[in-house]
């Protein structure tokens, strides 16, 4: 019976520790970064914008299905090779310019991707990246505190847009 209560309090103690840390950790972190091609914006911006096509150069997507085509209200569920699929849409799109997605349908967490895009010149692109992710479970914040990395993540990204666009020589700032 003493062990049945201990092991109680423990767990009791332990999910009131996570609780209050994950009250610690801000629910939404933004992230950023600056990556310049060295090639004409259409080819980065076709290449970025092509949903269905994500799936032949991102090296984490499994499959990407489709729901809405609808030019600016583009709907699609990403299947990454490891954890689950999320869904997006587009709520802002203006060509060749900025494109503008957030997950939906997730009790989990949002989030929210802009991509700015600058033509430097006929040769130079400049895109900027952001990524806010929002978490309001302070369990879950706790857990993507420790196990997720949205850093590594929008690496991962850029090296593969890198690779697709036959690119590897660019300069890359982070904000």
């Amino acid at each position: 019976m003493d062990i049945i209560l201990f092991l109680t309090v423990f767990l009791v103690v332990t999910l009131l520790i996570l609780y209050f840390v994950g009250r610690l950790i801000p629910r939404e972190k933004t992230y950023s970064k600056s990556v310049v091609f060295n090639v004409p914006l259409e080819v980065v911006w076709n290449t970025i914008t092509d949903i269905e096509r994500q799936k032949n150069w991102r090296s984490e997507i499994r499959e990407i299905q489709v729901i809405d085509d609808t030019l600016g209200n583009e709907q699609w569920i990403e299947y990454p090779k490891r954890g689950p699929s999320i869904k997006f849409k587009t709520i802002e799109k203006n060509a060749c310019t900025t494109w503008s997605i957030e997950t939906i349908d997730n009790s989990n967490f949002t989030g929210r991707w802009v991509g700015v895009f600058e033509s430097m010149d006929s040769l130079k692109t400049k895109v900027t990246f952001t990524e806010t992710p929002c978490i309001p479970n302070p369990y879950f914040r706790v857990f993507s505190y420790f196990f997720v990395d949205i850093d590594r993540t929008m690496n991962l990204y850029i090296e593969n847009l890198l690779r697709e666009i036959g690119e590897m020589n660019v300069e890359k700032q982070q904000k």
